[in-house]
Formats: C-alpha cells, sequence, structure tokens
C-alpha cells in the first residue's frame, strides 16, 4: 500500500514537470522556469517547429561533395569528423569523412573519379611523399601522416597536427592560401604545433566558393519552412503544422492596401 502511494506521488509529480505540447497549451513564464533545463529545451525545440516548421533544404542546391579519405591506421578516423562537419555547417557545403584506399601524386585524378568526390584529401601513410602534397588545379590533397609522428609525440598532439594538416590541405586544394586561421605559412612541424587555429577563417569562404563552383561544388539554399514558403521554393508541406503555415503565407489580405492613381500628383 505504501509503496503504491509512492510511486501514485512520483507519478503525479513527473506530471507537474514534464512540457505540454505548446500545440495544445502554451506555459506561463512561471510554469516554464520550473521545467528541468533538458524539457525547457524539448519544449523551445517544438515551440520553434510550430512557430517555423522545421528546416529544410532548397531542391537542387548543395551539389557536389568534399571528401577526406584515410587509408591511415594511426588514429581514429573519427577526430576530423568535428572540424570538417563545422566546415559542412558554415559553408553549407557537403563535406564527408571516409576510410577508403591510399593515393599517390600519379593516380590522385583517377582516384577521386573512383571515389566520386569533386574534392578530395587523401590522409595517407607513405615514406615516400612529404608532409602535404596539393593539387589545387585539380582539386585535391595528400596528408602523409608519417612526418607528422616526428619527435613521437603523445596521441594528442599527432591527432592535432593531423587535423590541422587535414585542414590546410583542404583549404590549399580549394585555392585558399595564406590568408590567416589555419592557412598561414607553416616551414616546419614546431610552427605546425604552434598553429593555433584548426579551419579557415570568414574572409576565405568568398575565394573558396570561387574555386569549389569550378569543381562542380556549391553551397545549399536552406531556412525553416516559413522563410521558404515567403521566398517562393518551399516543398509541399509534409504535416499540419507545415501546411498551416504554407495556407497563412499563401492567403491574400483580407484588407489589401488600395492605391488610387492621382494624374495631378507631383506637378
Amino acid at each position: 500500500m505504501i509503496i503504491a502511494l509512492m510511486a501514485s506521488c512520483f507519478a503525479f509529480a513527473e506530471q507537474l514537470t514534464v512540457a505540454p505540447d505548446p500545440l495544445e497549451r502554451r506555459l506561463k513564464k512561471e510554469e516554464f522556469q520550473k521545467l528541468p533545463p533538458e524539457q525547457r529545451r524539448a519544449y523551445l525545440d517544438r515551440l520553434s517547429y510550430i512557430n517555423n516548421g522545421g528546416h529544410v533544404i532548397k531542391a537542387n542546391t548543395g551539389k557536389g561533395i568534399i571528401k577526406v579519405i584515410v587509408s591511415s591506421d594511426k588514429f581514429d578516423f573519427a577526430i576530423l569528423e568535428r572540424p570538417l562537419s563545422a566546415v559542412e555547417k558554415f559553408m553549407k557545403i557537403r563535406v564527408e569523412v571516409v576510410r577508403g584506399e591510399s593515393a599517390t601524386v600519379e593516380n590522385a585524378k583517377n582516384r577521386m573519379t573512383l571515389d566520386k568526390a569533386n574534392v578530395a584529401v587523401y590522409v595517407v601513410e607513405n615514406p615516400k611523399l612529404p608532409r602535404l602534397l596539393t593539387a589545387p588545379e585539380e582539386g585535391w590533397a595528400i596528408v602523409n601522416v608519417l612526418p607528422l609522428n616526428e619527435g613521437s609525440p603523445k596521441q594528442e598532439v599527432f591527432e592535432r597536427r593531423i587535423i590541422k594538416e587535414t585542414m590546410r590541405g583542404l583549404s590549399l586544394a580549394t585555392g585558399c592560401a595564406n590568408v590567416g586561421g589555419c592557412m598561414q605559412p607553416v616551414s616546419d612541424i614546431k610552427s605546425l604545433d604552434f598553429l593555433v587555429a584548426e579551419t579557415y577563417p570568414l574572409n576565405a569562404r568568398a575565394q573558396i566558393y570561387k574555386a569549389l563552383e569550378e569543381f562542380g561544388v556549391e553551397p545549399r539554399t536552406e531556412a525553416s519552412y516559413k522563410v521558404a514558403c515567403q521566398q517562393g521554393w518551399a516543398p509541399a508541406p509534409t504535416n499540419e503544422i507545415q501546411k498551416a503555415i504554407w495556407n497563412q503565407v499563401r492567403q491574400l489580405p483580407t484588407n489589401p492596401i488600395s492605391i488610387e492613381f492621382d494624374p495631378n500628383r507631383g506637378k
């Protein structure tokens, strides 16, 4: 009996702290502040979706892809996903990190075709290659991890070198050089270690877009469903919330402005 009563009390307390669907009832400020942080975020996310209809991408935009292809097994290639996902979000272009075969200067262009990449950075182990090779006229770079192990550094230092050199390779392969961020002169491992930035700066975006366009990589157009409706390119609604936004944006005004022509005005 006591256990059942306690369970009932806990269930009631939980109901008091669970955020309702904003479609059913909007919370007052005091109610919202009583919610746990994770439920506040969930409530705000749901409210944003109700008001804006979620996130959509315009059809036939975001063409082409940049691939970072890792053949080395000296590190977990997942370390490259964070900086590259930031590039994808910042530049609004497709970027993937995958495991694949190695490339050399002689076959890099052919490997890009086989790997179905518009721009490619190959992260390899090759004792015959320097630390970094790039061919911006063809859109590829090769990062050799063996020279990055100079001095037998800790794994953390080794991986940071790989990240920075990979980002430098991507930047150079897309025609961006010495503009700040990770794109600064690096003559040796010591200067690479002193390099703090792991990506290119804001002022390089226009230059990189121009180079990417030559290789068939285009940024995607994305917006909230509401903005897409206002701009005239939204896809057909997929649920009742989007349908309501679609109808609201497309409906004619109830009290349109009436403008009468006055031939004498301005004389």
